[in-house]
């Protein structure tokens, strides 16, 4: 015969803050459906709870000192509730200076709904704090919310020096002893269900022994203020720690190699800058022997052509090129001034006509002329 195994649920660990983060925080397992021991812990040693198993599972517990409740109309019971439009709502019953708060749900009746604000920077700032700390926050809700919820009437609770209160409409609130005895002696409710000794004798009230508010936490479902943006960081395994080094590691060699590779260019385009440099000077002392500017091309170029043209070397390949046409002549010599504009040919030829021709074509734009005629060597001259 199989026998079957049951899987109890999870432990969970219970942390309740304090209005004055000085004030150290409450912690308890929460396990087979009660609280064990309360402790406290300073806020500077909370990472000690990190290494309890109950830590993934973490609810915490805010001070109900913390929470601006409101009591809003909705048109209708059907109307549609979104978390923006409850903030819509909620934040028309604050001054224009007060600060943000994270309005949630509490209670809902027919048209009636019953809403806390917590102060959006305060509640943000401690779950960063917990969640650095190593605690899983999966649930948080209002402290004053453990309280049995009354039927008609309020539960009170004694906290230290102080009175937890909820009444049957779901406010919640956090009272000092001269308060509540005032609203009970003024606005006595029905009903009165108080955990701890109360100064005076009050009709209709149910005396509980005094106990601890974490000892009324319970499994049951509780509003969550964990919601429309508000969650705590993600917790980083150790594997995400060191996929975040390798990444990084990473990003580092691969700027290195992407820089190296840019100096590696740099360095060939200074190369062939410098060659192109070269080439130009051989160039301009080619066509410009005489002058020797070196820079600022743009400049000087086109007043140097204009004074040299046509430059000596560009002269030289006009006349070969123009000799090609002409087989039966060859080149002896040439004389050419650029200042005076003067050029002179020697050429062999056998037929003067061809040398005739040669002249008809033109050279560069000079005018030639026959000169001299001596055992077949022409003179060719501008002048």
């Amino acid at each position: 015969m199989k026998s079957k195994t049951t899987s109890l649920p999870a432990p969970r660990l219970i942390v309740r803050l304090h209005k004055q983060t000085e004030d150290p925080v409450e912690w308890a397992i929460y396990q087979d459906d009660c609280c064990k021991d309360v402790q406290k812990l300073p806020r500077e040693n909370l990472t000690e709870l990190a290494a309890l198993p109950a830590a993934r599972q973490t609810q915490l517990l805010v001070p109900v000192e913390k929470a601006t409740c409101r009591t809003l109309v909705i048109p209708d019971e059907n109307y549609e509730l979104t978390d923006q439009k409850l903030h819509w709502l909620a934040d028309d019953t604050l001054d224009e200076d007060a600060p943000s708060l994270h309005w949630t749900l509490l209670s809902r009746q027919g048209t009636r709904l019953v809403v806390a604000g917590i102060e959006k920077a305060w509640l943000d700032a401690e779950l960063k704090m917990l969640s650095s700390a190593g605690l899983n926050i999966v649930h948080a809700t209002i402290d004053a919310l453990c309280l049995p919820a009354p039927e008609n009437g309020w539960t009170v609770l004694k906290d230290d020096d102080a009175w937890l209160v909820r009444t049957q409409e779901g406010v919640v609130s956090r009272l000092t002893e001269t308060w509540l005895l005032h609203l009970l002696t003024h606005f006595p409710p029905q009903q009165l269900t108080h955990y701890g000794a109360l100064p005076g004798p009050h009709q209709g009230t149910l005396v509980k022994s005094e106990c601890h508010i974490m000892a009324h936490f319970a499994d049951t479902e509780l509003p969550n203020l964990l919601h429309d943006g508000i969650c705590p960081p993600a917790q980083l395994s150790p594997w995400t720690g060191r996929l975040k080094s390798v990444s990084l590691c990473s990003i580092a060699l691969a700027a290195g190699i992407a820089l190296l590779i840019q100096g590696a260019c740099y360095w060939q385009l200074l190369g062939l800058e410098k060659q192109l440099r070269n080439t130009l000077a051989q160039q301009w002392q080619r066509y410009i022997p005489e002058n020797r500017h070196s820079s600022n091309v743009r400049v000087w170029l086109p007043k140097q052509l204009q004074q040299h043209s046509p430059a000596p070397f560009a002269l030289l390949l006009q006349i070969q090129s123009g000799l090609a046409s002409f087989p039966g002549l060859a080149l002896e010599g040439v004389s050419y001034n650029s200042q005076k504009k003067s050029l002179q040919l020697y050429l062999y030829a056998s037929d003067e006509s061809q040398v005739q021709q040669f002249i008809k074509q033109g050279i560069a734009g000079f005018s030639l002329k026959i000169g001299k005629h001596e055992q077949g060597l022409w003179t060719l001259s501008n002048d």
